[in-house]
């Protein structure tokens, strides 16, 4: 991606004819917020809600902690017409992220997107530790869900990104959508980005000329792109993108 010098519009026409019309990908506050739109079309009760990303910090896990970045990611919280249950929707998510619905659940229930396992875990801000049972009756302002992914190479679950049960407002998406856009400090101003879920669970990435294509046993190979050929035919083979002809 890379959104220089301007961000991208979350008007949902504009969205529409970028994602569906002209086939172009885009980041999360466009792809949820088309498709909050079309499931508020079919009838379904949702919200929409930030999160933060978390940032791996060995140092502060080792003291229980977890290091969480601003706001920089929104999901979609939809319930579910049969149970009534709440679910995680997120089509969005920079990483490795589940390709259907999440139950949110306590305790945890395992969720398959292809070999690839994630949950959500009750949690509190910034901590590892789960609640206990006072922090969940009588400390609900630093309550929220940590979406969770079993990592194959680590044998662990690790947690991906924290959100709360709390709706945003448009105005607070437009805020948000513009300074993630246009700070320096974010890599979406400075770096071209791209990213597309495969059937199987894994995953192909470009981040500038670095592809790179991840199973979902979490093994990786990293290419370099070294010329606009090798570029070109990366885009059409990968992502679907052929290059626009007069």
């Amino acid at each position: 991606m890379g959104f220089h010098p301007s961000p991208p519009s979350l008007d949902i026409d504009i969205i529409f004819n970028k994602l569906v019309i002209q086939k172009r990908g885009g980041y999360c506050f466009e792809q949820n917020g088309l498709l909050a739109a079309v499931l508020q079309h079919l009838g379904y009760e949702l919200y929409t809600t930030f999160s933060n990303v978390v940032r791996e910090n060995s140092e502060a896990a080792a003291l229980g902690q977890v290091e969480l970045k601003g706001f920089s990611h929104n999901v979609i919280l939809v319930r579910g017409p049969e149970d009534g249950h709440w679910r995680l929707v997120d089509a969005g998510f920079g990483g490795r992220t589940p390709t259907h619905p999440v139950l949110l659940e306590h305790p945890a229930d395992d969720s398959y997107t292809g070999d690839t396992v994630f949950r959500v875990r009750r949690g509190l801000i910034g901590k590892v530790a789960e609640p206990t049972t006072d922090y969940l009756e009588h400390e609900s302002h630093a309550l929220g869900w940590y979406l969770q992914r079993y990592s194959h190479t680590a044998k662990q679950w690790q947690d991906q990104h924290f959100f709360r049960e709390v709706e945003a407002a448009h105005g607070d998406f437009e805020v948000i959508n513009w300074a993630i856009a246009t700070s320096p400090t974010k890599g979406f101003y400075h770096t071209l980005t791209m990213g597309i879920q495969r059937p199987d669970g894994g995953r192909v990435t470009l981040q500038d000329d670095v592809l790179r294509i991840i199973q979902s046993s979490d093994k990786a190979e990293e290419r370099i792109l070294q010329t606009p050929e090798d570029f070109k035919a990366a885009l059409e083979e990968y992502f679907g993108i052929r290059p626009i002809t007069s």
